[in-house]
């Protein structure tokens, strides 16, 4: 059982988890990201089953995800619906405005290019039921309010008896019945000039009772049919199940396309009874389709560059939409050990770059502030500063990013969990990177220098310094 807020109307959720894949579609629970959404490629598919309690347009939309430019496919009930050109890379959401029958439906996704799909939401609220009475794309009539020929005509279930049907002011309900068994007891539906060549639900709302015996019993029950033949165009036969009373209504859905301009509906069945009809709806398939692409919000990461001497310099990268506009700026707090000039952000657009310096030769630590303002998103990334002094220093990183400068001396430094920058100095000093992708440099005299789990860079080569866990397969290298 599931809950939902109905305030904006009938909504359901549908996880990607929930979907049936083919056609080589895999969940994907590589990246805590992006858990639990379905992989879709080459062709790749996935099923969902909405329900849905009554007749009308429902909103069909899809989350997902691409790396690049890509395409989506949306089918319903067998009919491709809409095709999606997402352009570039990001987070969209393709949305279709589609008829839908009451009852279980079969919404297939697939993507050649490749999709990373997270879920399915179906909503039909004040915006969707609206539309359920725009005649530029439905047509809903009373079914007495057709042409009728031959035999057809109008019977009326009086209120006391009771109904579900179309009822009027007085609670009586109009169908009409005998139509079918011989080629001229039709009803005739007129197009108007608004409902042109295109694809159609033709929904009935009839009564079915029909039966081989007195029993309500699998091998009793009879099905009628109706021929839906276009003047001019094409046939389609309706099936209509045993409902179980002549005066209760169901309502009963199929896809048409219709070829003609204008070409009038006829319904009928040559050969046998078709059902009794209370109301006949003809809906354009599709309405509206947009796909939208999420903003994305601003975020700013510090990539380490180049070691000179004592100096390191980051790149600030800036990601999300419209970071280029991006305000940075640079402050330290803890203590004075490192110049302020250097630190102030340099170039624009979305990579920019400072430096690191350090100042006098005190040891301390201090905190690094890089924050980016764009509108009313503020971002911020810190990096700790660990400076050692003349002597010999044990310099040990935090689980975040940090930057340990040895200085002179015979240093010890540790780094952390994060992405490090490990600088010895002057001295035989010991470095260690930890987790992360590490840099790690060495200073003028023999060093070690090891680093970890994660792809890290040495700098060098310099034949003196000796250098453990250098492995290339994790994407270690030397710069």
């Amino acid at each position: 059982m599931d809950l939902y807020d109905v305030t904006a109307g009938e909504q359901a959720t549908y996880p990607a988890t929930d979907a049936r894949l083919s056609g080589g579609a895999n969940l994907d629970w590589a990246d805590p990201a992006t858990a639990g959404t379905a992989r879709l490629a080459d062709g790749g598919t996935a099923t969902f089953y909405t329900a849905n309690a009554g007749a009308g347009y429902q909103d069909l939309a899809l989350r997902y995800a691409t790396t690049g430019g890509s395409d989506v496919t949306v089918t319903l009930d067998g009919r491709v619906v809409h095709r999606a050109s997402p352009e570039r890379a990001g987070t969209w959401t393709t949305t279709v405005r589609a008829w839908l029958s009451e009852g279980v439906h079969e919404v297939q996704v697939s993507s050649d290019a490749g999709v990373l799909l997270d879920d399915l939401t179906t909503l039909r609220g004040p915006d969707q039921v609206a539309a359920d009475a725009d005649t530029a794309d439905v047509l809903a009539l009373e079914a007495e309010d057709l042409q009728a020929a031959g035999n057809a005509h109008a019977s009326t279930i009086p209120a006391n008896v009771g109904s579900n049907g179309s009822a009027d002011a007085s609670g009586a309900v109009t169908k009409v019945v005998d139509v079918g068994n011989g080629p001229g007891n039709t009803l005739t539906l007129t197009r108007p000039t608004a409902l042109g060549a295109d694809d159609y639900v033709l929904t009935f709302g009839y009564a079915n009772a029909e039966r081989v015996s007195g029993i309500n019993y699998n091998p009793q029950v009879v099905s009628r049919f109706l021929d839906v033949d276009e003047v001019g165009g094409s046939s389609t036969r309706v099936p209509f199940r045993h409902n179980y009373s002549w005066s209760s209504f169901w309502d009963t859905s199929v896809p048409v396309t219709l070829t003609t301009v204008g070409g009038d509906l006829v319904l009928g069945n040559d050969e046998a009874y078709g059902p009794d009809l209370d109301t006949v709806t003809l809906a354009r398939a599709v309405v509206a389709t947009s796909t939208v692409r999420e903003p994305t919000p601003l975020g700013v990461r510090l990539e380490a560059g180049r070691v000179t001497g004592e100096r390191v310099t980051y790149r600030v990268a800036l990601t999300g939409d419209g970071a280029e506009d991006a305000t940075v700026t640079v402050a330290s707090a803890g203590d004075p050990v490192l110049q302020q000039q250097p630190l102030q952000p340099r170039g624009e657009g979305r990579s920019r770059t400072l430096a690191l310096v350090p100042r006098g030769e005190d040891a301390g630590t201090a905190a690094l502030r890089v924050t980016a303002v764009l509108d009313d998103q503020t971002v911020r990334e810190v990096v700790q500063v660990h400076v050692g002094g003349p002597g010999a220093d044990v310099l040990t990183g935090t689980e975040g990013p940090d930057v340990l400068l040895g200085r002179a001396g015979a240093d010890v430094l540790r780094g952390g969990g994060g992405d490090d920058v490990l600088v010895g100095g002057d001295g035989p000093d010991d470095l260690a990177a930890g987790r992360g992708d590490d840099l790690l440099a060495g200073g003028g005299d023999v060093d070690d220098l090891a680093g970890g789990p994660g792809a890290d860079r040495f700098v060098g080569p310099r034949a003196q310094d000796v250098w453990a866990d250098l492995e290339t397969a994790e994407g270690d290298r030397v710069v």
